[in-house]
Order: structure tokens, then sequence, then C-alpha cells
């Protein structure tokens, strides 16, 4: 991270965005060492049972929330404070429902920063975050945790980090319905502060 300290950064959810994709990206490539098991898989696990012991679960909204917390910590390195709307849990459509529940905004097409929710079959789901998408296309690219190599290179039975091309309209996966996307930090209002964080 570069430092250059005492000058004003003006932050808000788009800042926010820009930082979250930054940090999905430094992580592209970490694989499981077992089914959902492995240091990094029980490292993005712990941002959401904190202070508890990490099971072996499927942890794509862990690193959902792993990648949001690091955002946080930059943010009180700026001099701001911890602020996201993402419920703490691991269930991806818990997550997504909470928006309905407590009437936080969820778009419809796919923007960058935000992230992607699927409903996968059978009560579970499946997210990703958008790091890259096109004005009117119906595709956008995202990083994801806890899903297999695209490209083949890597065994299916050893998940990770991977880069994805994903389509709002074909289902992925074969049935997989795209319940919509939703902003970590939605309405949070632009500020300055100073800090030692730059683009």
């Amino acid at each position: 991270m570069d430092k250059a300290l005492g000058f004003l950064v003006r932050m808000d959810s788009v800042k926010c965005q820009q930082m979250l994709v930054q940090e999905a990206f430094r992580w592209l490539g970490m694989l499981e060492r077992g089914d959902n098991q492995g240091q990094f898989v029980e490292k993005v696990q712990e941002s959401v049972f904190i202070g508890g012991h990490p099971r072996e679960e499927p942890w794509c909204m862990d690193f959902v929330h792993f990648c949001v917390n690091a955002v946080n910590d930059n943010l009180k390195l700026l001099g701001g404070f911890e602020w996201d709307l993402l419920l703490k849990s691991e269930s991806c459509l818990s997550v997504f429902q909470s928006y309905f529940v407590k009437g936080h905004k969820v778009y419809k097409e796919p923007k960058f920063g935000h992230i992607a929710i699927w409903d996968v079959g059978k009560g579970h789901g499946h997210c990703g975050i958008v790091v890259k998408n096109w004005h009117d296309e119906p595709q956008f690219h995202t990083v994801e945790g806890n899903t297999t190599d695209p490209h083949g290179r890597v065994p299916k039975s050893r998940q990770g980090v991977f880069l994805k091309m994903r389509h709002v309209d074909i289902p992925s996966g074969g049935n997989w319905v795209l319940k919509g996307f939703i902003d970590p930090w939605d309405g949070f209002n632009a500020r300055e502060t100073a800090g030692n964080y730059t683009f």
C-alpha cells in the first residue's frame, strides 16, 4: 500500500467499491487444502466466526466478508469508522434477504464493486464480487471464493479464489437463479478524511 500522510481522501461508497475490488484481486489463485479446509479458508471463515472455531463449511460469503472487513480496516486507518450493511452470516441467501427486511436497495444489474448473489437450490446460495461489467451488456466478471477454476487447470476437487465470467440472463451452474446485486456500503455519504490510502 502506498503511503502519503496528511492528504485528504474523499470517502464514499464508490471509493469503498474500488477498495473492495482491489482487495478481492489480491487473493486470486488461493486454494483449499481439502474440502473447505486449509489455512486460507480458516482465515476467511474467521471473518464471520469471530472468536470461534472455523467450520469446514462453504466459504464463498466468508470470502466476501473477509474482503469487506479489509476495506473497513482501511477506513479506520483513514480516520473513518467501520461501516457496512452485510449481515454477519455465511449464508448468501440470509445476507440477501436481510437487505429486503432492512429496506436496503437491491440492484437488478451488475455494478462494479457490488456483490452478486445466486440461489443454487435446496436453501443454498453462492456469491461473488463484481469486478467488471459492461454498460447495457448481460455479461460481468466476478472474483469468487469457494469456486472452481474456470480454465480447468486445477482439479474440481480443489476450489479456491478465481475470476469468473457470469451472465445476467443465463443460469450459472445449471439451475442457479441470480437473485440480484447488493452494495455493502449503500448509502455511505461522501466525506473527507485524512489518511494514508492511495488509488
